[in-house]
């Protein structure tokens, strides 16, 4: 990558940004393309609104994850001469023992009040270095629980494709560099800036942090139309644990309670509780078929108030006890079970016949689970 460079003083916003091994390309490209088409005007590519630089701590040019390198073009810069300060990570195996430089250098710029921002998996070196401690992280739904195995005592959030708390901004995915970037360029030089930035890129608008984060693992999730409908969802799904009341779940929707019902009714034909009773049902399902785990203790992972309720709820939803169940041989469970929920409402239905939102890490877990229950029943034959 080359540049038309001015000095960043002339600039009303100015990145520096930092490659991690096997970083992705489409961030660094979407990101710095839309600086570019933002940063002069009829598109000539000048560093005139907008200024940019690509630092590392030995000169070296990084492997992005697709195999193209790119070269650093200047040693790590103070970070007072920047705005914003971009690491861009990657594969999360490339980037494990990262650099403790610049681990150092991230934490120098966020006490210098610098926007520090962490995009694609970027957001693990944000997390590395200490800055989202007591914050939010935004992580890609994919990398949920490879984020939770790392930091089980943070909190990420996967139903925003970015989120920014204090001067850390977090980004899920390459595909969304381009939207951070046109919401920061807002921020700096104004919104008919970012505008030229967004139209250039072909975005439809410059997205915010509200903006839902799609699921491409759960086709009728895809279906739904409505945005609002689907972030409802998305917040059901990480309060798994600790069921929101429908007023709850209204005010961080911000809608209101009689919207939110009517968005599920009209557009998946239950109820806002149905509906959240049946997500966690479907969780506490692969507990039940691929797990020794006491039902108290289940019913308490899900939020049920304890073992007869959720036995009284699955019994309803199911017509048959997960005792029952369990009694039964692991396919005759699943054939009884997915037979059951043909009689639901065809989203109820896709949710318990394990059509969830992370299905491959969630089939993936329960597999994983399944073949260590079947190779302790061998070696106790």
């Amino acid at each position: 990558m080359s540049s038309s460079r001015v000095e960043p003083a002339q600039s009303s916003l100015s990145v520096g940004f930092m490659l991690l091994p096997e970083f992705t390309l489409t961030a660094l490209a979407g990101f710095s393309d839309t600086l570019r088409l933002s940063a002069d005007d009829s598109f000539k590519s000048r560093q005139k609104y907008c200024s940019w630089t690509i630092m590392g701590v030995d000169g070296k040019s990084v492997r992005s994850s697709s195999g193209v390198e790119v070269k650093v073009w200047e040693p790590l810069r103070r970070p007072i001469d920047f705005d914003c300060v971009v690491v861009i990570g990657g594969l999360v195996e490339g980037h494990r023992a990262i650099d403790r430089r610049i681990l150092e250098y991230l934490r120098e710029a966020h006490k210098t009040g610098c926007l520090v921002a962490g995009l694609c998996t970027g957001s693990f070196a944000l997390a590395y270095a200490g800055l989202m401690d007591n914050r939010t992280t935004c992580v890609h739904w994919f990398h949920k629980p490879d984020f939770q195995r790392a930091f089980p005592e943070l909190r990420c959030v996967t139903d925003t494709v970015f989120y920014e708390d204090g001067n850390c901004l977090t980004c899920a995915g390459g595909g969304v560099a381009g939207d951070v970037a046109a919401h920061l360029i807002e921020r700096f030089c104004g919104p008919a800036r970012a505008q030229i930035g967004a139209s250039g890129m072909l975005m439809e608008s410059v997205k915010g942090i509200r903006a839902p984060q799609p699921h491409l693992e759960a086709e009728w999730f895809q279906r739904i139309p409505d945005a609002d409908l689907r972030r409802c969802i998305l917040t059901m799904d990480q309060n798994i644990r600790r069921p929101l009341t429908i007023k709850e779940l209204a005010g961080k929707a911000r809608l209101s309670k009689y919207r939110l019902e009517r968005l599920f009714k009209s557009q998946l034909g239950v109820s806002a509780a149905s509906f959240f009773r049946a997500l966690r049902l479907a969780h506490a399902n692969k507990a039940v078929l691929y797990s020794r785990r006491q039902l108290t203790d289940i019913a308490a992972e899900f939020g049920f108030s304890d073992a007869s309720h959720f036995s009284k709820c699955f019994l309803d939803m199911f017509g048959i006890s997960p005792s029952k169940v369990r009694n039964l041989g692991l396919d005759d469970a699943v054939t009884a079970l997915s037979s059951a929920s043909e009689e639901q409402p065809v989203v109820v239905a896709s949710l318990l016949q394990g059509h969830l939102f992370f299905s491959s890490q969630m089939d993936g877990a329960a597999q994983s689970v399944k073949n260590t229950l079947t190779s302790e029943m061998a070696s106790t034959a």
